[in-house]
């Protein structure tokens, strides 16, 4: 086997794996050399290459990136949004109209009323009872089960 037939066997690989179809497009992200050599060992801890590790982080959990960013930004405005539709506003508004951006949307919707309900009931509690909140929620919001 050459270096021809282990990338197309690499490649081919990396789309089975995540459902892709299509065309896969490189993207380059420079990080700190130690942190990419960490980032070596994490991948092949849970039996990866560092490329579909940082690709399938990138798929995974851009949507949580977004909503923090949005739930972020939208923490200090006067005028409290009631739910995500309102706290998203123009946000996307230059976004493709296609089914990957309606999923997107939807899936940072989904995740910003989850951050709006736990801060609703984080909030409910005070002083000595947020204990309470973390005993009652803290796993379910941590995704422990």
């Amino acid at each position: 086997m050459d270096f021809f037939d282990m990338g197309a066997l690499d490649i081919r690989s990396e789309a089975e794996k995540f459902g892709k179809s299509g065309q896969l497009k490189m993207v380059s992200v420079r990080i700190n050399q130690d942190y990419a050599d960490f980032l070596n060992h994490v991948s092949s801890a849970v039996g990866m290459n560092r490329q579909p590790f940082l690709s399938a982080i990138i798929e995974n959990y851009a949507v949580d990136a977004v909503a923090d960013y949005i739930f972020g930004y939208s923490s200090y405005i006067s005028v409290k949004p009631k739910n995500a539709r309102d706290m998203i506003g123009t946000f996307f508004n230059d976004l493709p109209d296609n089914e990957q951006t309606k999923k997107f949307i939807l899936a940072v919707e989904k995740r910003i009323d989850y951050l709006l309900l736990s801060n609703k009931v984080f909030n409910d509690y005070d002083g000595k009872d947020k204990q309470k909140f973390y005993k009652k929620y803290g796993n379910d919001l941590l995704g422990v089960k």
